[in-house]
């Protein structure tokens, strides 16, 4: 419906904006979030986020957030930076291994033994539920 409407420029991503202006776009986005964390990262670090984020601001929201969350002591910025520049994927598979990343992180950091199962059983209702649940139930859950 858009296409026909005078007052509406039509812009596709894919041919009119260039790689090289998506990368210092990435590359502003990364330093901007990481600027709290001066200390510890350079102008490389943020070249080399740019670079594995294969233009995909998704990937690089991701990586920022998670560089900067904090957990244990022994686990600071730099070594969620290493973590996530040892990932291999390459397009398709960017976010995924992203995410897979992240969620093991997580998994790892917070779940202990007895709280597997909880969590596969609330998943496992989530994942066979024929319509999203409200806010309510998922409490419940």
């Amino acid at each position: 419906m858009l296409h026909a409407a005078p007052h509406v420029r039509h812009v596709s991503l894919d041919d009119d904006v260039l790689s090289v202006s998506t990368e210092l776009d990435i590359e502003l986005y990364i330093s901007h979030k990481l600027e709290d964390l001066y200390q510890i990262f350079n102008d490389a670090h943020f070249k080399v986020l740019t670079q594995k984020s294969d233009g995909l601001f998704e990937w690089a929201c991701l990586a920022s957030e998670h560089i900067k969350s904090m957990d244990f002591v022994s686990r600071g910025p730099m070594h969620h930076f290493q973590d996530i520049c040892e990932m291999s994927a390459k397009d398709v598979h960017l976010l995924d291994e992203m995410y897979q990343h992240i969620l093991a992180d997580i998994m790892l950091r917070h779940m202990h033994e007895e709280s597997i199962p909880i969590f596969q059983s609330v998943m496992g209702q989530i994942l066979a539920s024929s319509e999203p649940l409200p806010i309510t139930v998922l409490n419940a859950m």
